[in-house]
């Protein structure tokens, strides 16, 4: 059903879905339960005062990061594939993890509603009004009309955050009672009360609910020496470098970053013992060393064994964060020697965060 602002009539509340207006940029909407009382520059002033009390609301809010509940994030690639057949929401994967991380909203959630809010992306309001979540125009004016199914998917998103989610109704079924009230006026055919069931259905077909697992890569560029200067570029790969790590692979370029970066890393660092690329995440968690699924320039960047990895597991150093992608430098990806790409912020297992 639609979203709404809460109606100012308790007895009107009762019968009627609470869905039915939301907050616009500009208007008398931008007053929660604002109706039209003929004084258009009162109207004016507290729609702009209104607007900006949200804005301003949801500028504070910190970006969260969301995983999958297999623990690695959401990705576009993967949420794509769930779309592809589902109308206009073809290839809106990013769109949706945006909004969501941006609002502090599950995106699959966002996703879900979406879905059954406009049959699968083919409804007359999603297709000739970019209106993914049913809002409509304060005062009964209809549904309300975007300028792009992006904005339309942001607008949903955040009205959910700031009607709902800040509430702590958080699942379809906190969210239902509010969002599709059986009984309500406008739903003459009863089918409000398949809402919940509805939801979570198209929740499990887009891989399940995900959560919050860190906030958002800080972007930007990690500074230290040319690769050039890592000291065992030529050595055998038999020997072993001044952190106890053997020449020439992965782990021994990594510590040697970090010890350009200032931090005095080894092998056995407060009594741990890293050893194998593949048990870095567990090792530094017990020295009190940040993992997460977040990352940031000049952290270090894990796979897990057989998570695009050997049976050793991988580590690289993170050199750039810009979006959804981080830029890496690493040893032994090609045999025994120094290589740089960049991959998909949601592809390594974990991120360490050694400063």
């Amino acid at each position: 059903m639609a979203m709404p602002e809460p109606n100012p009539s308790k007895s009107e509340e009762s019968k009627k879905s609470k869905w039915k207006t939301i907050i616009p940029v500009i208007g008398c909407g931008a007053v929660a339960g604002m109706f039209f009382i003929g004084f258009m520059g009162l109207i004016l002033f507290l729609s702009i005062l209104g607007a900006i009390s949200v804005e301003n609301e949801n500028s504070k809010k910190d970006k969260e990061v969301y995983c999958w509940s297999d623990s690695k994030r959401l990705s576009p690639e993967r949420l794509n594939k769930k779309l592809k057949n589902k109308g206009v929401f073809k290839g809106k994967g990013e769109v949706f993890i945006d909004a969501g991380e941006r609002h502090g909203v599950d995106p699959i959630l966002v996703a879900a509603i979406a879905m059954h809010e406009t049959g699968n992306g083919t409804s007359k309001a999603v297709r000739e009004k970019n209106n993914p979540g049913g809002l409509m125009k304060p005062g009964g004016g209809g549904l309300m009309v975007f300028s792009s199914l992006n904005e339309g998917i942001d607008r949903m998103t955040s009205n959910l955050y700031r009607l709902y989610i800040k509430h702590g109704l958080t699942t379809p079924e906190k969210i239902g009672p509010k969002y599709a009230p059986v009984g309500a006026d406008n739903d003459p055919l009863g089918l409000n009360k398949h809402w919940i069931t509805g939801i979570k259905g198209y929740m499990k077909q887009l891989g399940g609910a995900s959560y919050k697992c860190g906030e958002a890569g800080k972007s930007g560029k990690a500074k230290g020496s040319p690769h050039t200067a890592y000291p065992y570029r030529n050595a055998s790969v038999t020997g072993v470098d001044a952190w106890k790590f053997y020449n020439r692979q992965c782990t021994s370029f990594v510590a040697w970053r970090l010890n350009d970066a200032g931090i005095p890393f080894h092998n056995h660092m407060k009594s741990g013992r890293f050893g194998n690329a593949t048990n870095w995440d567990v090792n530094a968690r017990q020295i009190g060393i940040k993992v997460n699924k977040t990352p940031a320039p000049g952290a270090v960047a894990q796979w897990k064994a057989g998570n695009h990895a050997s049976q050793f597991g991988h580590v690289a150093y993170v050199t750039e964060v810009k979006g959804d992608k981080v830029k890496i430098e690493e040893y032994n990806y090609k045999p025994y020697s120094f290589s740089r790409r960049t991959v998909p912020a949601s592809q390594p297992s974990y991120y360490l965060h050694f400063k």
